[in-house]
């Protein structure tokens, strides 16, 4: 497993601490950025992305510019699975496993389930950003949606965050940090499991 390492650095917080340090020059852009990319590449840490803009930024600008960065990504990536993947490559990867598990649950979902599983941490943002890309919902309502539900969820993150660079300070705030961490862990767990998330793995 030694070969995997050098590829593994690349998901650490270190490298995406020094990434964002080299780009902090582009002022609102790096943060929003960073923010955004990981709906395109759904391994890197978004977690650590938030708590890196909360602490540069502070809890108010580093809210606002993950808040952006995470909504313009899942549009980007909605809009990537309607009009790209269904209009021209799903004649190819129609038949593939998570394609259909795509579109076998998304079926008539409500806005609000959209709402409640984008909103929680920790869920399968790109499984559901996939689903929804391929089904006939309504683009207006993914967007709406997702603008609120991604509110929720950053805002979240932000306390998390916040509470974990106080914990510098203030050791019992690492404790509020790892509490909020855990409770959200196990939340999102019991959400695939009542919806059925985990078959778009």
């Amino acid at each position: 497993m030694d070969w995997l390492k050098p590829y593994l650095y690349y998901l650490s917080p270190e490298f995406w601490f020094a990434v964002a340090e080299t780009f902090k020059g582009f002022g609102p852009l790096a943060p929003i950025f960073l923010a955004l990319i990981e709906s395109v590449i759904p391994a890197l840490p978004l977690l650590v992305i938030i708590t890196f803009n909360t602490s540069v930024y502070g809890p108010v600008l580093g809210f606002i510019f993950s808040w952006a960065g995470t909504t313009l990504g899942a549009i980007v990536m909605f809009d990537f699975h309607r009009y790209v993947f269904k209009k021209f490559l799903i004649q190819w990867f129609g038949r593939h496993p998570k394609v259909q598990a795509a579109l076998a649950w998304v079926g008539n979902k409500p806005a609000a389930t959209l709402f409640i599983i984008s909103a929680i941490p920790f869920t399968p943002s790109s499984a559901i950003n996939l689903a929804y890309g391929l089904s006939d919902f309504s683009k207006r309502s993914f967007v709406k949606t997702t603008l609120a539900a991604k509110f929720v969820m950053v805002m979240t993150m932000t306390l998390f965050g916040t509470a974990f660079k106080k914990a510098f300070d203030n050791p019992w705030f690492i404790v509020l940090a790892i509490a909020i961490l855990v409770v959200l862990f196990f939340v999102a767990k019991a959400l695939s499991k009542r919806h059925h998330l985990d078959d778009l793995g």
